[in-house]
């Protein structure tokens, strides 16, 4: 679901008859804003638990990619904001592969 928020951008800004310029515009927001919510990932994560950030993670993060596969998003700056969204819960669930990863690691 992480990685394909970057797919979905690229083919949503293409069909809308965007071009590179707007395409790396819109991923580079994600990115920013995917960048900017990392350190709350390890916030949320050490004051409530892994189970609690995950849930606001998933939410953001599912439905940014939702709303890319929709008519709702029929323009290029809305196409720029539902990217903000993803990458601010790509970002609260940066952390989250890693520790979930070692706790069900075979010891």
């Amino acid at each position: 679901l992480r990685l394909s928020k970057d797919f979905l951008i690229v083919i949503k800004v293409f069909s809308l008859g965007g071009g590179p310029a707007e395409t790396g515009l819109a991923v580079t927001l994600a990115y920013v804003f995917d960048v900017g919510c990392s350190p709350m990932s390890g916030i949320l994560m050490r004051d409530f638990g892994r189970r609690f950030s995950m849930a606001p993670a998933l939410l953001l993060l599912g439905s940014a990619c939702g709303l890319l596969g929709t008519p709702l998003t029929g323009s290029i700056p809305v196409v720029m904001l539902v990217a903000c969204l993803g990458g601010a819960g790509n970002g609260l669930s940066s952390g989250l592969a890693m520790c979930v990863g070692s706790d069900f690691a075979v010891k």
